[in-house]
């Protein structure tokens, strides 16, 4: 009896005893977690501002500008005119204007003392060499209509007044441009009438002034 009692007794120790070791191993899985991945993070956010510097957005929102930024690209210049240009065209403008408008010989003549003045001054100071070029141009052509302008009104012709004058005293000016339109007197003479020619000089001087515009212009 006491014998079966003892191997009984180990019996249950033994059974107990892993009882124990299967729960505290049960336990111990329960309890051993895997370790989560850490979460992914959005990447930061870049943008380039006008200067070339380049913007970093960070997940967190903060923000800051990059260690290295682009270089800054080259700005577009925009070509403009000198202040002498702008005041030749000015004047020439003015004197195309008086000459459409209508003016008489004493208006023109003081005009053109101005002009003259104003022209030379400023093209001292402009660089662009067509603009100067068109400019001179249109200058002597309002010279040249009031040289024309003078001698019709001393002309030999005795019928002047209706603004004719001699082909010999306007031949230098109207083959400089190119005016071959003449007629012939009663008297027989050759004649030209001066304001048809002034006003053809005219026209070539504005031709030029658009022009010199046109290369004023970016």
């Amino acid at each position: 009896m006491g014998e079966k009692l003892i191997k009984l007794i180990g019996i249950l120790w033994c059974a107990l005893s892993l009882s124990d070791v299967g729960a505290a191993q049960t336990v111990k899985k329960k309890t051993v977690k895997k370790a989560k991945p850490a979460p992914m993070l959005p990447a930061p956010m870049t943008a380039v501002m006008q200067d070339g510097r380049t913007v970093i957005l960070k997940p967190d929102g903060k923000w800051e500008f990059s260690a290295n930024p682009l270089p800054k690209k080259d700005s577009v210049v925009v070509k403009k005119p000198s202040d002498a240009a702008v005041l030749v065209l000015k004047e020439l403008r003015k004197m195309q204007a008086a000459t459409e408008i209508g003016i008489t010989f004493q208006e023109y003549r003081a005009r053109m003392i101005d002009l003259k003045a104003a022209v030379d001054e400023g093209l001292r100071s402009v660089a662009e060499e067509e603009l100067k070029r068109e400019a001179r141009l249109a200058l002597e052509a309002y010279t040249d209509a009031l040289d024309l302008w003078n001698r019709q009104a001393n002309s030999r012709y005795p019928l002047k007044q209706s603004g004719d004058l001699l082909r010999e005293e306007a031949k230098d000016i109207c083959e400089k441009y190119g005016v071959k339109e003449f007629a012939v007197a009663t008297s027989g003479v050759e004649i030209v009438n001066s304001k048809k020619v002034i006003n053809f000089i005219w026209t070539f001087a504005k031709a030029s002034i658009e022009k010199a515009e046109t290369v004023s212009k970016p």
